[in-house]
């Protein structure tokens, strides 16, 4: 018997998902049209809550499908388990990029949670030494490379805690730098189908990528995120036409401004500094530990190099065996005494490239001043 089944959303990958159900799908799925998480819907053609509702009591509609969107799924699903009753799918970005016939949609478990996103470093160095780094890495003066057989084993106890990851970020540092990036690709690919998943890069090594590492991202569906810094700007286009006759799907940004907010006395609000923290949904794993944003490694990272003397981690141990992904999501959303070290505005300044006789501990501190931002 078929499923009558409504899609999720209203984009491209949605429209998409209601052609691959009236053509490919058609012997398992009837579609029933898209829908938003929404009371009421002004665009003609889109179920709103009330209307799902109704058709899904009059038997009219047996199930719902999410397109991969990010790391937003993680709440979306968590809205179906209060708003519906019927089975949800999640169709896996292999749906885009894979090569077999296989439908590669899976069920949602609702008796385990998703994580909505993590970043891992998967080395510390960088060749853009961008001053005041978020994440520190113009403090590496030596090349600083992740343990393949470490990212594995952390990745497979987050694979135990959650039924799904929804957005994973490879980064540095400058990934590129590492030999082994496609190693960590397959490996991310192989364990978690139904992420996204991208890489983060400066863009300096990007025209150079080996054919090994070129055949990983498209093998595995990776998005490439450049962060175009000034120096870069003129190689936008290149980037463009290289990775579009790579066939390759990406994402650029510029970043010409940075921003400090670190209180090295600690004399922030913990509860204001998280409330205003649009960092505190990367969540970022490293050797066992995973934190709400990457503060808490920049920090500890600080802290060994000027002495600070901060005690407090900012971190959960992944392997409690008392812990759950429900009790990680929750930490994950509560403010950590760590979060008094960071201001709840932003000091904004221009980007600028960090020398290593001029850098100090200034660099990162938050200064009240013309440039702050809420």
């Amino acid at each position: 018997m078929k499923r009558k089944i409504a899609v999720y959303g209203k984009g491209g990958m949605s429209k998409n998902l209601m052609q691959r159900i009236s053509g490919k799908w058609k012997d398992s799925f009837e579609p029933c049209g898209l829908y938003m998480l929404e009371e009421d819907i002004p665009e003609t053609g889109i179920m709103g809550i009330r209307e799902l509702k109704n058709k899904i009591a009059a038997g009219q509609i047996h199930a719902l499908l999410l397109p991969p969107l990010g790391k937003e799924i993680a709440d979306i699903i968590e809205k179906h388990q209060m708003y519906f009753e019927c089975p949800l799918f999640y169709a896996e970005p292999r749906v885009w990029y894979g090569t077999d016939e296989e439908m590669h949609i899976r069920l949602i478990d609702y008796e385990r949670p998703w994580l909505s996103v993590f970043e891992y470093h998967v080395n510390d160095h960088c060749n853009m030494n961008c001053r005041g780094c978020g994440h520190c890495s113009n403090l590496y003066e030596e090349p600083s490379f992740t343990s393949l057989e470490v990212y594995e084993r952390d990745i497979k106890r987050i694979r135990e805690l959650y039924d799904g990851v929804s957005l994973i970020r490879l980064l540095g540092g400058e990934p590129l730098m590492n030999p082994e990036l496609y190693r960590f690709l397959y490996l991310t690919r192989d364990i978690f189908p139904e992420a996204q998943l991208h890489i983060v890069t400066n863009g300096i090594l990007l025209l150079d990528m080996p054919d090994v590492l070129l055949n990983s991202i498209r093998n595995t569906g990776t998005v490439v995120d450049i962060s175009v810094y000034p120096p870069m700007v003129p190689k936008m286009g290149q980037f463009r036409c290289f990775l579009e006759e790579k066939d390759i799907d990406y994402h650029i940004s510029i970043a010409d401004k940075f921003y400090r907010k670190f209180l090295p006395e600690g004399n922030g609000c913990k509860e204001e500094a998280f409330a205003n923290c649009f960092s505190s949904e990367n969540h970022l794993l490293s050797d066992g530990k995973l934190a709400s944003c990457a503060m808490p490694f920049a920090i500890d990272k600080l802290n060994m190099i000027y002495g600070l003397g901060i005690c407090e981690s900012g971190w959960i141990e992944i392997n409690d065996c008392n812990l759950d992904g429900f009790e990680l999501n929750r930490r994950l959303k509560t403010p950590t005494g760590l979060c008094k070290y960071c201001s709840s505005k932003l000091e904004m300044y221009q980007w600028e490239q960090s020398v290593k006789e001029n850098r100090s501990l200034d660099d990162w501190i938050y200064h009240e001043g013309h440039y702050d931002r809420q």
